[in-house]
C-alpha cells in the first residue's frame, strides 16, 4: 500500500520520539531535493536540444 499524505502526517502528529520525526523530515528533504535536482538536469537537457 503506497503512502499517503494522511500516513506521514498521522505518524509525525502521534510519535513519541522526536528523533524519528527529525530523521523521516529529514529524508523527506534531501530526497526532495534530490528529485528536483534530477528534474532541473532533465529540463536543461531538453533545453539545450532545441532549435531557436
Amino acid at each position: 500500500m503506497p503512502l499517503e499524505p494522511n500516513h506521514l502526517l498521522n505518524f509525525l502528529e502521534t510519535s513519541y520520539n522526536e528523533k524519528y520525526n527529525s530523521e523521516l523530515l529529514e529524508l523527506l528533504i534531501k530526497r526532495i531535493d534530490k528529485l528536483c535536482f534530477e528534474e532541473c538536469q532533465i529540463d536543461r537537457m531538453a533545453h539545450a536540444s532545441c532549435d531557436y
